[in-house]
């Protein structure tokens, strides 16, 4: 923002030197130089005195206390340290899990995209079955909070067929990629360096993704409750059901 546009701002609004003073010392204190002393002494308002020693005494005096330059800049929430030994302790036992399901191995992925392997179907469904009795129950019981994700078709079509793309060019997905470079199959970190960079591009791109992509098809948090509106549980219950009906089906179907 302007430097004059700001202190007229905040002069007309409330005339306080002291509060013109700390913002002054907040705002230009760490980042402004000696040399913009000059460019300020051009400023209409800058031949007040008081403005006048207000600002020469931010400008030309660099803030040193940096505890207090830390405080002005917002922080970001940490969780607290029981969660984050919790998400530790279920991420060491998910990719335990996915090691010991066979779904961290070269073939057994490549052979899912085949579709002459389905161990990795088995192990999803029955993950997901798992899940939605789990959490749903957990959610009644007041235990767990529920954090879903907005329905963006342009946004989910895209995204899933690039995250297709780079599963079936590398046989790794994220999960079972660091699964499998803990096991030893080294090939596996080269997928590990593009997940990065791209991880670090789309961050880059979030602003114009929220502006321009986001926007299409966005309906919202939506459930399947929220389109089948019949008792939730009875409709976990019955996806449950089927789902469980199709590992069936695969396992009596599957050649050996």
């Amino acid at each position: 923002m302007d430097i004059r546009n700001l202190l007229f701002h905040w002069w007309n609004r409330c005339g306080d030197a002291d509060l013109l003073n700390n913002l002054a010392h907040k705002q230009f204190g760490s980042w402004l130089d000696r040399s913009i002393a000059s460019w300020i002494g051009s400023l209409e308002i800058y031949q007040n005195p008081l403005l006048k020693k207000i600002m020469m005494k931010n400008i030309t005096t660099p803030s040193t206390n940096r505890d207090d330059l830390a405080a002005t800049v917002s922080q970001p929430n940490v969780a607290p340290f029981n969660t984050l030994l919790l998400g530790l302790v279920f991420g060491v036992v998910f990719g335990f899990l996915l090691q010991k399901g066979g779904v961290a191995k070269y073939h057994v992925l490549i052979g899912q995209l085949l579709l002459v392997d389905f161990t990795v179907v088995k192990v999803m469904l029955s993950a997901v079955v798992v899940g939605a009795l789990g959490i749903h129950f957990m959610h009644r019981a007041g235990l767990v909070e529920l954090h879903i994700k907005p329905t963006r078709w342009a946004s989910n079509i895209i995204g899933g067929l690039l995250f297709g793309v780079g599963f079936a060019c590398a046989a790794y997905c994220p999960g079972t990629g660091a699964a499998a470079l803990g096991q030893g199959n080294y090939d596996a970190a080269a997928m590990i360096l593009g997940m990065i960079g791209g991880s670090y591009l789309f961050a880059e791109m979030s602003s114009w993704i929220s502006r321009r992509i986001d926007p299409i098809g966005d309906y919202g948090k939506l459930t399947l409750h929220d389109l089948v509106p019949v008792n939730r549980t009875a409709l976990v219950v019955g996806c449950v059901v089927v789902l469980v009906t199709v590992l069936v089906a695969i396992e009596a179907l599957t050649v050996r």
